[in-house]
């Protein structure tokens, strides 16, 4: 579990992040629910300030998803990036 320092100095950096800089690239933002270096919120919290983000969350996973998941995330990174 996640410190209350480190949990809220996250949302801090989050709160001031100002998004693409006026770009709108599309942005694929993955992360699992169990994740404990990065709060699952930062995944939401950032997704609104990216004009066009797709949004990737594992409910069964932490901050090893891409090991935990890898076929699942495979498929999502080549359906995002066949859009």
């Amino acid at each position: 579990m996640m410190n209350p320092e480190a949990f809220y100095g996250q949302i801090a950096v989050i709160s001031g992040f100002q998004g693409s800089g006026g770009t709108h690239l599309p942005v694929l933002v993955a992360s699992g629910a169990h994740e404990v270096v990065i709060h699952a919120y930062a995944t939401y919290a950032m997704s609104p300030r990216l004009p066009d983000a797709k949004v990737v969350l594992y409910s069964d996973a932490g901050h090893g998803f891409l090991h935990q998941r890898p076929e699942n995330f495979a498929r999502k990174v080549n359906e995002f990036l066949g859009r």
